[in-house]
């Protein structure tokens, strides 16, 4: 066989089998095996006893996550925390763990995935009958775990987004869609004499209040209840969406921006957080999420290119990309 041939093959098997690895992942993450660690390396026998598991079947587990840098595997084999097995701690600062549980919850979904790929829609509506978010709001103790997952992937971003991003010269910080509050909360951190401005959803806004009460920036906070379909019923000087616009289709992101653009003063900035996506046959998280928005919300990860252009129709003027030190770029627009 030559060495192009194996190659070839290992991909194969790679992809053939990474998804009982993810399988893995998640049975260790619900048996809560990382907090059983926390204090000190264990034998697979003495940590089966404490999660509730076969320990030759854990060992396994855990044997094949620590091959491929999650754990870590001693040489009289105990298994120790490493750390991105830390992540998966609760009550860690930066914890992933919510969010693992968040899509081991909707893995039944992608059984779907084939379907929607021949068919077209999205493997998460047709498993449960619904969109995502529709199926998160009609269940409020799911749409706040969603928040807590969203924080959980997405957290490590804002602190990078504001290391990049000068918002010195902006007054109000309005963030669209801005879930629980975190980017707006660290913003206002940073800038004391800053206003800020969260638009989202009723019911979300009701969660964000609440967790926000007590923040020290909470009397320059202004909550904003509505829907972005509708209208953007907001004055700001910058505009922050995080992760917002990769949930829907080209159609949805030009209403969205275009409702954003008309009640905006003429010279703000439009900040977008976004996992761009790779060029052709570049490997690169901006691909893997675009898979993962295919099988949950029905959008897309976009191109540079392609945010100039969604920016440009809705009368925003494209100004150019800052990458960060996370997983997300931040592209810019302004009001002409």
């Amino acid at each position: 066989m030559t060495a192009g041939a194996a190659a070839a093959n290992a991909l194969l098997v790679n992809l053939t089998t990474r998804f009982i690895v993810s399988t893995a992942f998640f049975t260790v993450a619900r048996l809560g095996v990382a907090d059983a660690l926390r204090d000190a390396p264990r034998s697979p026998a003495d940590l089966a006893a404490t999660v509730g598991a076969d320990p030759r079947a854990l060992a396994r587990c855990l044997g094949a996550l620590a091959a491929h840098g999650l754990f870590r595997e001693l040489d009289d084999g105990r298994f120790a925390l490493n750390e991105p097995a830390r992540l998966l701690c609760r009550d860690v600062p930066g914890s992933y763990l919510p969010y693992a549980l968040q899509v081991a919850g909707f893995f039944d979904s992608a059984a779907a995935f084939e379907r929607a790929v021949r068919d077209g829609g999205t493997p998460f509506e047709h498993h449960y009958g619904t969109p995502i978010f529709e199926h998160l709001a009609q269940h409020p103790a799911l749409g706040a775990h969603f928040d807590g997952a969203m924080q959980a992937l997405h957290g490590i971003e804002t602190a990078a987004m504001l290391e990049a991003c000068d918002l010195a010269g902006a007054t109000t910080f309005a963030d669209i869609g801005g879930g629980n509050g975190d980017v707006l909360a660290a913003t206002l951190a940073r800038y004391p004499a800053m206003r800020g401005v969260l638009f989202e959803r009723p019911a979300v806004l009701e969660r964000t209040r609440e967790r926000l009460a007590e923040h020290p920036a909470a009397a320059r906070i202004d909550y904003v209840a509505g829907d972005f379909f509708a209208a953007v019923p907001v004055r700001a000087d910058c505009y922050y969406l995080r992760h917002v616009l990769h949930d829907w289709d080209d159609a949805a992101c030009r209403t969205i921006l275009g409702h954003l653009a008309a009640g905006a003063p003429r010279g703000a900035r439009v900040l977008l957080g976004e996992a761009l996506l790779e060029p052709p046959n570049q490997a690169g998280i901006g691909r893997d999420m675009d898979l993962v928005m295919l099988q949950f919300t029905g959008g897309w990860q976009r191109s540079a290119a392609d945010f100039a252009t969604l920016l440009e129709d809705a009368g925003l003027d494209f100004v150019g990309v800052t990458p960060t030190a996370s997983m997300i770029s931040v592209v810019e627009a302004r009001k002409r």
